[in-house]
């Protein structure tokens, strides 16, 4: 009769070499930055996509009246995703920063996943919570909660100098990471306010510029559809990571078409799936999607805007001219 000591070590053994299997084959999951990076570079430029691109601006410029609407107030990048061997980048002032409201969340959300991958940041109930209204109604409390989380900060009184270097130091996580990853065109530090900042965001943000600060946000248009195209692509933190974001970022077109302002989703058709993440001030309103069309083909377009959510169709009707320009190509 075998004893029941050596019996409940022998069990205690294979838990732990399966435990042991379970994480080595959890972390051959991760994607690493260097393989993120590598990813990125199968979107090409292309000299004539930038034409296309342009083409779509201006016309939709041209159709909304050059009184409402200007070329110097609107930037678009757009990839193409239908041939995964040659996906080509293209750009209409793409490679310039803007202020990118709530756009931002999509960066914010990444960090999010690979904290919680690496084990930085537990996923718990609450992490989860301000995620769905982060990304799924743009919620910028909920944002701020998840910025102080992944960097170790708090907002409240300014702060010494010393004191004030620290807390600048760890704000910037967010922003390191993501220039790590290789996306220098994305500036990351800075809550989302719904009311206005005050104390030490005030000190980080700097002085202040007209429309916006000295240190606000910033994202070209070529990076931020570049971390579009790794969540896509399942090419960022990991597979599993990349999914649970696309499911925050569904958006129906059908409902869209409904809204008052025509983003986007709007300008999908109907059998189209989107994913998407919208921002909108005052002064802003930008749209960044991931769209797969009815016959598998995909495309990411990002489109910022110095207009007012209600002022302007224009997202809507450039989305529509790349939609019949790739079905047009597909068929």
């Amino acid at each position: 009769m075998i004893p029941r000591v050596l019996i409940s070590a022998t069990l205690l053994s294979l838990v732990a070499l399966f435990a042991g299997c379970a994480t080595y084959f959890h972390s051959f999951d991760q994607i690493a930055v260097e393989q993120s990076r590598w990813a990125m570079r199968r979107a090409q430029p292309s000299p004539d996509l930038d034409q296309l691109v342009t083409r779509y601006v201006t016309d939709s410029v041209h159709e909304i009246g050059e009184g409402h609407v200007t070329t110097d107030t609107v930037w678009v990048t757009l990839i193409d995703l239908r041939d995964p061997h040659y996906m080509k980048l293209g750009h209409y002032r793409g490679d310039e920063p803007v202020y990118p409201a709530s756009v931002i969340k999509v960066g914010y959300m990444t960090a999010v996943f690979h904290q919680a991958r690496t084990g930085m940041l537990p996923m718990s109930r609450a992490v989860k919570k301000d995620l769905k209204l982060m990304i799924g109604i743009s919620d910028n409390e909920a944002t701020n909660r998840l910025l102080d989380r992944l960097t170790g900060t708090e907002s409240g009184p300014e702060l010494s100098r010393e004191e004030f270097a620290r807390f600048r130091h760890k704000r910037y996580t967010v922003d390191r990471y993501l220039k790590h990853l290789g996306l220098p065109g994305i500036f990351a530090i800075q809550k989302t306010w719904s009311k206005a900042p005050f104390g030490r965001d005030i000190q980080l943000l700097g002085r202040y510029t007209g429309d916006h600060y000295q240190y606000s946000n910033k994202m070209t248009m070529n990076d931020t559809a570049r971390l579009l195209y790794l969540i896509a692509e399942e090419q960022v933190v990991d597979r599993r990571s990349c999914r649970r974001m696309l499911n925050l970022m569904q958006r129906k077109p059908q409902r869209a078409k409904q809204w008052r302002v025509k983003r986007i989703a709007a300008g999908a058709p109907n059998s189209a799936r989107v994913w998407s993440k919208a921002g909108w001030t005052g002064l802003e309103n930008h749209d960044a999607a991931i769209v797969e069309l009815a016959d598998g083909s995909r495309f990411i377009l990002v489109v910022f805007t110095l207009y007012k959510e209600k002022e302007t169709d224009i997202i809507q009707r450039i989305t529509e001219k790349v939609v019949a320009a790739l079905s047009s190509c597909s068929g």
